[in-house]
């Protein structure tokens, strides 16, 4: 509200109705196929059937609910991406939707109409006579303008694709918070809480004995990890709306407290869309509860 800074508004492609509703039937095809043959990790909720971000956010204090219960310390990462539908590289976004086995023939249809469409703005004076982008920009000789295009109604799932992806990765590097089940004892671990382009990044300590400074170098690694991937994919994060969260306790004798940030200082830096690195704000969740009482949330 308030913000009138053309660089920090989001660009809405309206597009011609019949390419748009070819775009919706080919994100719908290929979210189904990804769906059916289970390539999307059960971390992403967004862009999906069946899921809403209220599941998302029930899990999430689930998560901290079992770090209170356990006393287990517990960093998280809460990102956020900048422009993610505007920032995707073409060749990777049509990889990530051809590993569902669409074709390529309709995914390249739509990406290379972007490619040399031409765009005007459209203003409350009406529509702009200058124009940018298409084959004015290839004769040029410029690279095309990427990104699938907030309005595109296949970008969702272009985007949910392409995370999937880089959870993946983040699941080989063995970056993930990890519990044990108390009836079969089985390991559950959990990457992160995903919807769309935001993101929660979990790091657990090994064990109860373990303390909260122990996990900061993992976290820092996991965040260097995921700013990878994702500019790998053409993205970027967005340190300014970017926080985490640092959490260990300690026993005062008649109860647990959380400790404080004088108790245990660390700091998580993160890179912007330039390649300058910021220091994320850090914030101590309040968990107080008295021993031998189960905590509430």
């Amino acid at each position: 509200m308030g913000v009138t800074d053309v660089e920090e508004m989001h660009t809405i492609r309206l597009t011609v109705a019949a390419h748009n509703m070819n775009n919706k039937r080919l994100g719908r095809l290929t979210m189904q196929q990804a769906e059916k043959y289970n390539p999307i990790p059960k971390e992403q909720y967004g862009s999906r059937k069946r899921q809403k971000a209220i599941n998302c956010l029930l899990n999430k204090v689930l998560i901290w609910d079992i770090s209170r219960q356990l006393c287990l310390a517990m960093a998280c990462l809460c990102n956020d991406a900048e422009k993610c539908y505007d920032y995707m590289i073409h060749n990777v976004t049509t990889l990530g939707m051809q590993c569902t086995g669409m074709p390529h023939q309709p995914i390249t249809a739509m990406l290379t109409c972007l490619q040399e469409s031409s765009t005007h703005i459209l203003t409350a004076c009406g529509t702009s006579k200058e124009w940018y982008g298409g084959k004015k920009r290839l004769r040029e000789g410029k690279l095309p303008l990427m990104g699938a295009g907030q309005g595109n109604r296949a970008a969702p799932t272009a985007c949910g694709l392409l995370s999937a992806a880089i959870i993946k990765v983040m699941a080989l590097l063995g970056f993930s918070a990890v519990f044990t089940t108390a009836m079969s004892l089985q390991p559950i671990s959990v990457i992160c809480s995903m919807f769309v382009d935001d993101c929660d990044l979990w790091q657990s300590a090994k064990s109860t004995t373990a303390t909260g400074e122990d996990i900061v170098p993992q976290m820092q690694k996991a965040a260097d990890a995921w700013e990878g991937c994702l500019a790998a994919t053409g993205g970027a994060l967005s340190p300014k709306k970017s926080f985490w969260y640092l959490v260990d306790y300690t026993w005062t004798g008649t109860q647990w407290d959380c400790r404080t940030k004088a108790e245990m200082p660390a700091n998580l830096t993160m890179k912007d869309s330039k390649g300058v690195t910021h220091i994320l704000r850090c914030h101590i969740k309040i968990c107080r509860y008295r021993a031998n009482v189960l905590p509430t949330c």
